[in-house]
């Protein structure tokens, strides 16, 4: 990807977050969603099984029930 790198900004965020990873994405590795739910002060970090990288196109509805939990 050709965005910028904002990893470093992400500690210092004072809201709560949700990081969705999808099991199967091809694009962003567990490593990194990990990453991003310990540098957030405020992080629930959910994986939604049978999903790629676009958890909210393959699996509306557990997404929505992560949504509604969180």
């Amino acid at each position: 990807m050709d965005r910028v790198d904002s990893r470093a900004l992400l500690k210092d965020l004072k809201v709560p977050a949700l990081v969705l990873y999808g099991r199967e994405d091809q694009v962003t590795p567990l490593a990194m969603s990990e990453e991003m739910a310990a540098l957030l002060p405020d992080a629930e970090l959910v994986t939604v099984e049978v999903s790629g990288h676009m958890t909210t196109l393959d699996q509306t509805d557990i997404v929505a029930g992560a949504m509604l939990r969180w």
